[in-house]
This record gives structure tokens, sequence and C-alpha cells, in this order.
């Protein structure tokens, strides 16, 4: 006999256990979600973690039971009216609720299919940073199809839309269909306030009225990221996430005044409250720079960090014989966040896409290139994949390069992967720019953008390459990078411009290694290595320093004198107190002792990083906390104030 032949017979609709029978659906659909995040990253649990695995699975229901509880509120209070009114639940009210669960259901399952591989490559639950990748639909597209591990996400969610449609049409059969006397009985009075009760304790995720209701930070049970992380329901974060998007750092004035006093400068200039002269030195070394980002190299991958693997054997070698930051960190976790930092000194402000936000408003930034071309520069941007990605070929024409070089500049054949062309054929076949520039005796500005490191991992087949260390897919592909890199210098060292080229290299963000806090340090640590094969210099800067320093260290090191009108500051000069990053809906400032993490939903934790305690130190340290928080925030909303006025240009008027 089927489960459902009794309510199939039965000659009376069963509103109220109809809308019980899609929340067991969706509970159990959400409870397969969490178990399969458990199962990915259970290898990961410590002892001590694997205790709380009842909790994470009771808590995260609760989690679960709020989504479920918004979706059916509807159903239960048409159902209800109807109930009372007619007693019957015609063919389009039942046509109508298949359509609107099975559309919610759809909607959460595909939400929660991303929220499973946001949180593989993030390390956090899905939130709005989800939605900077939405103005790329074809990569996107592309990414799904040619990473194979997707593929069961795929199928599955094709499967799904068929198989929820058909299973709440089957539900509306069994429960709906009939006709009922609707007049007034107490059974049925008693069986709806309840329920009633329930649902809207459902709403609140709680029983008790008095308090809040339910929010993110109530998944924040334990000292340990990834069973908290696991815990909280993906679209559920989402959803709050986007609805508490207003922050309030500092008043603008304070921020600046603030700013100004930490970076050591004095404002001149009221229409560009950040501008300030940095000094150079009689002897300029108009020397070109090739300028390397690196794609999620994270500091956790290479040797000079203590990784054992010998991935990165050459950039080790190199950051010995160089000069070397080694207390660097990311400004967030996205490309744009580190190809706009690095180039125009302006911190990643959560989930906010500076390149996008800067061609959309036709911002012009006094940045990096700009202060190449003012000094007689040519300057070429050089990416591995499609241009249009996070509006790069808006933006970067419009912001000091004179060159663009994409996908589009490489033969079809050369495009390996879904990112495009691979970093040593990038090096490869565009070396003859250089050598086109240095044949007019110009200097010249390369920034090259590298992508071999990014899921999916797509290694090139090419005799050339050796065979390359590593476990899997993602060892080999830094690897790999690492070997790019090496080959690159070989070639270019055989050119005339070599010995007059300052080769640098840093990350554009790191990657979710070694996860101890709810925002992973190996996302935004990262190496900073300015190699000059004229000079002997090695030095080993331990300072700690961010991405929007690379700017005017590089200037200082070239000796040039400029208006710095950013928020990066010079390195060799200036030692700053504390680093700050952003993480979509997180900001993370650090010192040589304590990780300071703050969440937009209002959580707040302090601990010894280098210990890797999980202890939350935060009330022992209050004026400590404070004084992090007033650095940050007088950064951040430094940068957004100066954004958002159009302040960040090259000043009007000279600084005296």
């Amino acid at each position: 006999m089927r489960p459902y032949s009794y309510f199939m017979k039965s000659t009376k609709p069963r509103p109220l256990l109809y809308i019980l029978a899609y929340y067991g659906l969706v509970l159990a659909f959400f409870t397969l979600c969490r178990t399969v995040l458990l199962l990915q990253n259970i290898s990961n649990f410590k002892p001590l973690e694997k205790a709380f695995i009842p909790k994470i699975y009771w808590l995260g229901s609760i989690f679960d039971s709020v989504m479920i509880s918004y979706v059916i509120l509807l159903p239960f209070l048409l159902l209800t009216f109807l109930r009372f009114i007619s007693g019957k639940y015609s063919k389009g009210v039942r046509r109508f609720l298949t359509i609107y669960l099975s559309t919610a259901l759809v909607l959460y399952f595909m939400f929660s299919m991303v929220d499973i591989g946001y949180f593989d490559f993030y390390g956090t639950r899905l939130n709005s940073g989800v939605f900077s990748w939405m103005g790329s639909p074809l990569l996107i597209v592309k990414t799904l199809v040619t990473d194979y591990h997707y593929w069961i996400y795929i199928i599955l969610t094709i499967l799904a839309v068929w198989g929820i449609s058909k299973a709440i049409s089957k539900l509306g059969h069994c429960f709906l269909e009939g006709t009922t006397n609707p007049r007034f009985t107490i059974k049925y009075a008693v069986s709806t306030v309840l329920f009633a009760l329930v649902l809207f304790a459902g709403l609140r995720g709680s029983l008790d009225f008095e308090n809040r209701p339910l929010e993110p930070k109530a998944a924040l049970f334990s000292p340990y990221a990834l069973v908290n992380n696991i815990t909280i329901n993906g679209v559920f974060n989402l959803v709050h996430n986007l609805s508490n998007r207003d922050i309030d750092f500092l008043s603008n004035d304070e921020a600046l005044s603030l700013s100004a006093s930490y970076l050591g400068f004095e404002p001149t200039n009221r229409n560009y409250p950040l501008a300030h002269f940095q000094s150079g030195v009689d002897s300029v070394r108009k020397k070109n720079v090739v300028l390397v980002i690196m794609e999620s190299m994270s500091a956790d991958q290479t040797g000079l960090y203590g990784n054992n693997k010998g991935l990165t054997p050459f950039l080790d070698s190199l950051a010995r014989n160089s000069i070397c930051f080694p207390n660097i960190y990311t400004s967030g976790v996205h490309t744009h966040n580190g190809l706009y930092s690095t180039l125009y000194s302006h911190p990643a402000i959560l989930d906010r896409v500076g390149i996008r936000e800067g061609a959309l408003a036709n911002l012009s930034y006094y940045g990096m290139p700009h202060i190449f071309k003012e000094k007689g520069y040519s300057n070429t941007f050089l990416i591995t994949g499609d241009g249009n990605f996070d509006s790069m070929i808006g933006f970067f024409p419009e912001n000091g390069f004179d060159k663009f070089v994409s996908q589009d500049d490489f033969p079809k054949s050369d495009r390996t992967s879904s990112w495009g062309v691979s970093d040593h054929v990038l090096f490869n076949k565009t070396m003859h720019l250089m050598d086109s520039v240095h044949a007019t005796n110009t200097p010249f500005f390369m920034s090259y953008m590298t992508i071999s490191t990014h899921t999916p991992w797509t290694l090139p087949k090419d005799d050339r390459i050796p065979s390359l260390k590593g476990e899997n897919m993602e060892d080999r592909s830094y690897a790999y990078a690492d070997w790019s890199i090496k080959q690159f210098l070989e070639q270019a060292k055989l050119k005339p411009w070599y010995n007059n080229t300052v080769f640098a290299f840093v990350a554009d963000h790191g990657q979710r290694f070694n996860i101890v806090y709810d925002m992973p340090l190996a996302y935004h640590h990262t190496p900073f290595i300015i190699f000059d094969p004229s000079v002997d210099t090695v030095s080993w800067n331990n300072k700690i320093g961010l991405q929007i320093d690379v700017f005017p260290t590089l200037m200082s090191y070239l000796g040039f004198e400029f208006e710095n009108n950013t928020l990066g500051t010079d390195l060799f000069n200036h030692t700053r107190p504390y680093a700050y990053f952003s993480a979509d809906d997180k900001i993370g400032v650090l010192d040589s002792v304590h990780f300071y993490v703050e969440n937009i939903n209002g959580h707040q934790a302090l601990y010894r990083y280098k210990e890797k305690s999980v202890e939350n130190e935060l009330t022992l340290y209050p004026e400590k906390v404070k004084d992090m928080q007033r650095y940050a925030y007088s950064m951040l909303q430094s940068s957004i104030y100066t954004v958002e006025n159009r302040m960040v240009g090259k000043p009007e008027v000279n600084l005296q």
C-alpha cells in the first residue's frame, strides 16, 4: 500500500497536515545539505569539535525552521481562511500552492547548492558577496561546466526542479482534495491556534517572545569556526546579511582626522583630504616595473611560512634573495579587491566591488598607473581571461593604463580553461610587448594578473612543464604557478632590459586553508616581494603591512616623489600599528599578538592568532579592542567618503 493511500481515500482535506508534510520535506532537505557540509569538512574537525555535532543538527534545525516558517505562513493563512469560509480547496488554489511552494523549495535548493560551493571556496556561509559574481554570468556557466565537481550539483538541481514540483503536487492531491463542513469546531479551532503559536515561534526562532528574533550570531555557540559555520542555515545567513547592510563606522570628519594622524600626515587640501606629499630621493631609479599579482597565493602555501610540501621553491628562494615583507595582508577575498587595492591603494569595503562601481561612476583614481604615466612610463595591464569580468576592461583603460591585454589577444587554441590562457602562456606571449617599449627608450610598467591557482584547476598540457609536486590538483596548481614565474624570470634574464627592471610579487588574496577562525587568515596573509636583479640588497622587513601599501612602497623604492591621495603608506618609512581587511560581511584587524573579528551581525571576538587560540579575549582587552576598531573604522570610512565624493583623483591644487 502506498504511504499516502489513506489520505487519498479520505473525503476530508487536512490542510494542517499538508503544511506539516511540506515542512518535513524541506527540513529533511536542509538537514541533508548540512550533512554534506559536515562530511566535506569532517577531516578538519578536532576531537573536541566532534562533540558538538549533535548540537550542530539541533541548533541548525532551528535556523532551518525559521526559513521554512516564512514560506508556510501564506499557505497557512490562506487555507485557514478557506476552511472557515467554504471548506473546499479548488483546483486553482491547489495549483497556486503547488507553484508557490515548489518555487520556494527550488530557490532554497539552488541557493543551498551555491552555499555548499561557496563555503568550500571561501570558508564562510553564503552572503552578499556571492552577488559580486553576477556581473559575469557566462564565466559562471563556463566554470560550472568545466569543473566536474559541480556536475553533480547541476544534475541534482535539474532533477530537483522536476521532483519537487511532482512531490508538492502529490501532497496537494493527498491532503487538500475533498470538502469538509466549514462550520466552526472546537477541535479544529484549537488545532489552528496551536499551529499558529508554533508557526509564530518558528518565525522568531524561539518561544522566548521577550527577546529579539533569532540572529546569525546564535550559531556562534562554540569556540570553533567550522562548527559554527556548519550550524547556521546558508540561506538564512544570506537573507539576514542582505537586510543588514548599513554599518555606521565613524563621522566623516573624525574618520579623516584619525586617518591622517595614524598615517602621519597633515591634510593641506580640503578638496582632497587624503592628499599628502611623499618625498623621494635625488637619485631616482627610473626602472621598468613588472608587478605580478598572483591568484590565491596564500602565504600558507609557501615554504616561507612553514609549508613543507615544497610547492613554491622558486618563490621561496626569490624571497630570500630580495626585499621581502612577510607580514602583508590583502584587503579582501576577491580578485577585484586585490586589483583595486594593490593598484589604487584603497581598502576593500565589505562586499563592494570597487572596480565595477568605479567604472559605472566614471571615477578616476590617482593611483600607481597614473604616477607611472606622469613619470613617462608606458603602462599595460594583462590578465589571462575575459576583460569584461568585474568590468575590468571598462575600468583600467580609464585609470592610467595605455594597453589592456586579455584572452581576446590570444588565439583560441591558447585558451585551455574557463579562465582563458594559462600563466606561462600569458608570460611567454607578452614578453614582446616589453621588448617593443624598451626599443623606444621608454620605461614600462606591466601589471600581470595570474590565474592558475583558481578553481577549477586546469593544468596546461605542455611537454616543457616538468613533473609537478602535489598530492592533488590544487597543490599541483601552486607548483605550476611557481614554475611559471620561474621560467618567466629566466626568459626575462636574457633580455637587455632585465637589469633595469624591478619585479614585484603579491597575491590578490589567499585561500581557505587551516580554518581556525570565522575569518580565515590564510585568505589574507600574503608575501610581498621586491626583486631587483641589479642590486644585491636582501632585506626581511617584518612590519605589518597591507596590500594598499604596495603602491607607495614601490614608489619609495624607486625614489619617486609624488602626491599620495590614498590610504596606502610607505612601509620603508612608516610603521602601521595594525593591519585591517574585509571579507564581504566581516572586518578583521590584527597586530603582532591579537586578531579582532567583527561580523556585521554584531558578533565580535579577539583571539591570540599566533597561538591559534580559540578563546575569545574580547572582555579582557576592551581598550585595545576600541583602538583596533577606531583604526579600521577611520580608514574604511575615509575611503567611503572620498570615493562617494569623487575625491580620489589627482588633486587639482598642488600641495605646498
